[in-house]
């Protein structure tokens, strides 16, 4: 499997992954829409060309990670998959759609309207996945896991070669970073669950991929 992982500056890294499969590429996370320029720069790269890009994968409706998505489905043909879960967010309600109230999301939501970094084209996904869903109908020999608690349909898919794509339940900081919690009890369980898969690579949504060493959840600013 050829991963191409675009890290797009946020207020740190977030991560793009480009994956080539048999029939073209699968994207999973999208990037915040002031980097849209650089995100397709990478694409464009790694040789994938509009009516190449067959799929969008979201592991969750924060904007830093579907800030390109409603552009990329217009221009490359691809269909966007996420979980019900956070369709409200992208839809048009916002990042924190039903995110419990506390001054730390205040304080986010205020930074983000004041930058602009918040702006991005809302959409309706194509697609909504399911915990234990298979991905081989879309070439990705992989299962998506639901893994709520950063949000309420954050998900991982984990591949059956042993790679995950975490979204924000892990990052790649040397210790797991819990910035912002939907649930913390929901967060706590998706990281128990995903450890007892095994994974041998780990793709977080922020900092550099890693393997081998011990786990602690939570990862993302967003």
């Amino acid at each position: 499997m050829e991963v191409t992982h675009i890290p797009l500056k946020f207020l740190f890294d977030a991560n793009c992954y480009l994956i080539q499969i048999e029939t073209g590429y699968i994207l999973i996370d999208t990037g915040i829409k002031n980097r849209r320029k650089q995100l397709e720069d990478a694409i464009t790269d790694a040789g994938c060309k509009p009516g190449d890009l067959k799929l969008i994968i979201i592991t969750h409706g924060h904007v830093d990670h579907v800030g390109n998505a409603a552009y990329l489905r217009d221009k490359y043909g691809a269909k966007i998959a996420m979980h019900s879960g956070d369709v409200k967010m992208v839809t048009g309600a916002g990042m924190f759609a039903d995110a419990p109230p506390s001054l730390k999301i205040k304080l986010v939501g205020f930074f983000m309207n004041l930058t602009g970094l918040g702006d991005f084209e809302t959409f309706t996904p194509d697609i909504l996945l399911e915990d234990n869903q298979s991905l081989q109908e879309y070439g990705l020999d992989a299962q998506v896991i639901h893994t709520p608690g950063h949000s309420k349909g954050s998900i991982s898919i984990i591949m059956d070669s042993g790679e995950l794509f975490s979204g924000d339940i892990f990052n790649g900081s040397v210790e797991g970073v819990t910035n912002l919690v939907d649930d913390q009890s929901m967060l706590d369980s998706s990281v128990d669950h995903l450890k007892t898969r095994d994974p041998e690579v780990f793709y977080p949504g922020h900092g550099n991929p890693f393997k081998g060493r011990p786990l602690t959840g939570g990862g993302g600013v967003a």
